[in-house]
């Protein structure tokens, strides 16, 4: 039987918000026109309040959330959130430079960027879902509408694109 808590949950939160970091500095330092730019260059400063976010919630847990917290006998929801994390478009920071770097234009890193955001809302829709109310359930899901949000600037941002 695997079993995870919430503290496992939001640690998971923040590297996937300092993954995502990465990539948008690495992207913003490859990209000489200004207006994809100012999009990677917002998307980068989000990825830090959302780390900044998951941060906080981790430090407010109480101590039985470090704890197992979620039944699940046969480790199914554990095992779903493991595939979800390994699965992502990059799962660590030097993974995410690396895709950055391989985008040739700025449609490539608005494309990688979109996967990237909508792994994100897959994975905290979960994280969600596995959160007690009292240990910020409500907060994990105004993370998902803000990456929503970033999935339509990204959208807008490639319909801009000459």
């Amino acid at each position: 039987m695997q079993s995870f808590n919430a503290d496992e949950v939001f640690k998971i939160g923040m590297e996937v918000e300092l993954n995502g970091r990465a990539f948008y500095q690495a992207a913003v330092d490859g990209c000489t026109d200004d207006g994809p730019k100012k999009v990677l260059e917002y998307l980068r400063d989000e990825e830090d309040k959302h780390y900044a976010s998951f941060s906080k919630m981790r430090d407010e847990l109480p101590e039985g959330a470090r704890h197992d917290t979620v039944f699940d006998p046969d480790g199914e929801m554990a095992l779903y959130l493991k595939a979800l994390a390994d699965s992502r478009v990059f799962t660590t920071e030097t993974e995410a430079v690396e895709v950055a770097k391989a985008c040739r234009t700025p449609r490539d890193v608005f494309q990688a960027a979109l996967r990237f955001e909508k792994d994100s809302v897959l994975l905290f829709e979960t994280m969600k879902e596995t959160t007690k109310p009292e240990w910020g359930q409500d907060k994990i899901g105004l993370l998902i509408e803000a990456e929503k949000e970033h999935i339509r600037k990204i959208s807008t941002a490639m319909a801009n694109l000459t």
